[in-house]
């Protein structure tokens, strides 16, 4: 009886500990420094002008950037932004914080169905991995899509594999509301891939048995379900066709949906393989366990020692079916983004929560039987290599550049780079290396949990240098000194005269979040005071056709316009300034 009550106040006690070791983790990953630093062009910087605006107009349905309708994504983020700014004010980390939340409760989620099903020290590795990945720190902050896509889907698969496991209709429920709420975030895929993966797995589950899946299928409460589906999605979707018609349809459906799948966005076409050195940069380091958790096995006795409280046959096979939906839910997200004409290292995040999972599941099985070492080995002397390839290229990179100019024949121009950035990547992949090699020594002395301990502090090191020192780099290199001078902006075309913003191509969004409200809460393309153009042409027009007037600029481009008699420098923040026309 003692035995058995110090062994359950053990438990109590480890499994409290995880608990609180994952949320600080989140806390510092995710939320710690938030608002440190400005908005970033393009797509953060669109969302969140987009949610303000919503709040500023409040129009709910039709989203608007400087007056100008909007319809690139379906509104949940900006909904989500919109109400953080109600509650915490008009500010960069209220702005970002439904991204960290996201990923904070996708965190805790991976870690309660990971302890549940493969025990907790796989739930703590699967969710400690997720937190840790480089791809999930860049979408936690940032507001875009990516996120709330990634917590919806996997809310969803999670749903339907615990509802066909234990038979409760309300997991189901749960399976058709979070496709709901994954449509009103990104649209398609927020439904696609809930259903194509949920129908594979059902498929392999009953080993292609028509009577076996359309069982299955019954079981998910389809007719009910597609109900509460469209009662969250049509709603919304209704209003913004009958409040905006074929210009709606057009730009959402046709463009966005349709022609971004067929490779129509010319700026994000890539290879086939474009995913490969993507997963495996933006996973890293477990990324290169995914392989052997996919193909490699152990052997099953050493699963059912580890589970000894439950009966083998029964455990290993509620394991395996759910090693298979991870599996499943990893190939099909690969496979469409990598057959997908358009390209992003961020579209193939919904597979990150599945590839978190099943490396935090092999890596469990490993510790606990201390198997598999020839493959640990391999992985993590592949993992040290890289980091340090990339550490040396870094430090010693003249020799690198002459290399790369004599292969390819021409300059790579290096003095353009400021030292800081260098000095930045010297220190991240310096902390990688470091991670990555205490790793792999620790493996050779045979000391496995203390390895897995190493890595996972040497990566929260390495995540900690990009937030401390990245960030605030990054900031004020690209983003502060434009920010800064718009905010001067905004305060002198208040006194009197639109302004124009000549700031791109690439565009600059971002420059319309540190406007004034007073400029920003236009209902159209008529009654906008801020103007933002792409082309001289279109500037040349303004300056004819309106004075006074201001224009915010660089000084490329202002080289150009500075030639006029009545145009004068009014303020400057590094290559950025502000002119006036009189």
């Amino acid at each position: 009886m003692t035995t058995g009550t110090s062994r359950s106040a053990r438990d109590l006690w480890t499994g409290a500990l995880a608990v609180w070791l994952l949320a600080l983790l989140c806390l510092f990953v995710f939320f710690w420094r938030l608002g440190g630093n400005g908005l970033f062009d393009l797509d953060e910087a669109l969302y969140v002008a987009a949610a303000r605006e919503m709040r500023l107009s409040g129009d709910y349905v039709t989203s608007r950037i400087n007056g100008e309708r909007f319809f690139e994504k379906p509104p949940m983020v900006y909904w989500a932004a919109a109400a953080m700014f109600a509650a915490f004010g008009v500010n960069e980390f209220a702005a970002r914080l439904p991204a960290a939340l996201s990923s904070a409760l996708l965190t805790g989620l991976i870690f309660w169905f990971g302890a549940r099903q493969f025990g907790r020290r796989a739930g703590f590795l699967a969710g400690a991995f997720f937190a840790l990945s480089p791809l999930v720190l860049g979408a936690a902050r940032q507001l875009t899509m990516d996120a709330l896509l990634d917590l919806w889907i996997a809310c969803a698969l999670l749903c339907l594999f615990m509802g066909r496991d234990t038979g409760r209709a309300g997991w189901y429920y749960g399976f058709w509301a979070a496709c709901g709420l994954g449509v009103l975030t990104k649209g398609a895929p927020g439904l696609i891939f809930p259903i194509g993966i949920g129908l594979l797995f059902l498929a392999f589950s009953e080993r292609f048995q028509l009577r076996g899946i359309l069982r299955g299928v019954a079981a998910a409460r389809p007719l009910a379900g597609l109900l509460l589906f469209l009662i969250i999605v049509l709603p919304w979707h209704l209003a913004a066709w009958r409040a905006n018609g074929d210009a709606f349809v057009q730009e959402y459906i046709v463009r966005q949906h349709i022609q971004r799948f067929r490779g129509g966005d010319e700026a994000h076409r890539a290879p086939f393989w474009f995913y490969l050195p993507g997963f495996l940069v933006g996973f890293f380091p477990w990324s290169v366990f995914i392989p052997a958790a996919l193909f490699g096995r152990l052997p099953k006795a050493a699963t059912a020692a580890s589970e000894p409280d439950t009966p083998a046959d029964t455990k290993l096979s509620a394991d395996n079916q759910a090693r298979l939906l991870l599996k499943i839910w990893f190939a099909v997200i690969f496979l469409f983004f990598s057959a997908s004409g358009s390209k992003l290292i961020s579209y193939i995040l919904p597979m990150y929560a599945g590839a978190a999972l099943l490396a935090g599941d092999w890596c469990s099985r490993v510790i606990e039987r201390q198997t598999a070492r020839r493959g640990l080995l391999v992985g993590a002397g592949g993992a040290m290599a890289i980091a340090l390839l990339c550490y040396l290229a870094v430090v010693f990179y003249k020799p690198v550049i002459r290399l790369i100019e004599r292969i390819s024949g021409q300059s790579a121009r290096v003095e353009s780079v400021p030292p800081a950035f260098l000095e930045l990547a010297a220190h991240l992949f310096g902390a990688g290396a470091l991670a990555t090699g205490l790793f792999f020594v620790l493996l050779l002395l045979r000391r496995t949990r203390a390895a897995f301990g190493g890595l996972l502090a040497g990566m929260t090191l390495f995540l900690g240098v990009a937030i401390v020192e990245g960030l605030p780099i990054i900031d004020g290199y690209f983003m502060r000194p434009l920010h800064t001078l718009a905010r001067q902006a905004g305060q002198e075309a208040l006194q009197g005269g639109p302004l124009a913003l000549y700031v791109g191509p690439p565009r600059r969004p971002s420059v319309y979040f540190y406007l004034p409200d007073a400029l920003m809460q236009a209902r159209s393309r008529e009654t906008r005071r801020v103007q933002e153009y792409l082309n001289s042409t279109d500037v040349d027009r303004f300056l004819a056709q309106t004075r006074p007037a201001l224009v915010l600029t660089d000084e490329k481009r202002a080289a150009r316009l500075l030639a006029q008699p009545s145009l004068q420098i009014v303020a400057r923040q590094d290559r950025w300034l502000l002119l006036r026309a009189e």
